[in-house]
């Protein structure tokens, strides 16, 4: 099993040390970072030399697609795929893991290490739940994990899924079409409203592991 950790930014150098900080201390570390970056040239400068200072395993990307969160996601995973397949001539994509995270979210500690643990029989997607963190309230608030989701539990609203608490099989991201990068918004209802359609095995963790900082 290979889990990559996927950090999308955009001119947010402050929050994004954070952020790589948050998956530096996991208690199952990430088989490689993967920074996707849709920031102006002078603020990608800044993210470059701060990578290059860093010994961990991680790559920095420039979005090459359209600027947006979309196109900044989408970026990532073609990299993934590319590299795959430049590395060895056949691979597994059912055993490959992609764990998102905005520049401006952390995970506990323990986030990887528990959706790791919710692998042994392979499923779609693993979800925790969130902590939502205001300006007013630093201590944040716990949101409802789900207990069963289905196509319509995103068509009205969102049941507390998004990209910081995205944890899919590379697999299954194909096969939905992966982000739609004609939208601007919403695009995490959008890919599991797509996921869901695929009828997925789905793994839920009852415990809060992302914290989400509005």
């Amino acid at each position: 099993m290979k889990i990559y950790c996927v950090i999308t930014t955009k001119n947010r150098i402050e929050f994004l040390e954070k952020a790589l900080s948050s998956v530096r201390g996991q208690t199952k570390k990430p088989d490689q970072i993967i920074i996707a970056s849709d920031s102006d040239d002078d603020n990608y400068k800044t993210e470059r030399n701060f990578i290059e200072n860093n010994t961990d395993n991680i790559v920095l990307l420039k979005d090459e697609y359209e600027h947006n969160y979309a196109g900044n996601l989408n970026t990532a995973i073609d990299y993934i795929i590319r590299e795959e397949i430049r590395a060895q001539s056949i691979f597994d994509i059912s055993k490959i893991y992609l764990a998102f995270l905005d520049d401006d979210d952390t995970w506990k500690n323990n986030y990887l290490e528990m959706c790791k643990k919710y692998l042994y029989d392979s499923p779609d997607f693993v979800v925790a739940g969130l902590n939502y963190k205001k300006d007013n309230n630093k201590d944040g608030e716990k949101l409802e994990i789900p207990k069963k989701l289905n196509r319509e539990s995103f068509l009205a609203s969102n049941p507390h899924i998004q990209g910081s608490n995205t944890f899919i099989k590379l697999e299954t991201l194909l096969r939905a079409g992966c982000f739609d990068e004609s939208m601007n918004s919403t695009t995490d209802r959008d890919l599991f409203t797509r996921v869901m359609m695929l009828n997925p095995k789905y793994k839920i963790i009852d415990k809060i592991l992302v914290d989400i900082n509005a």
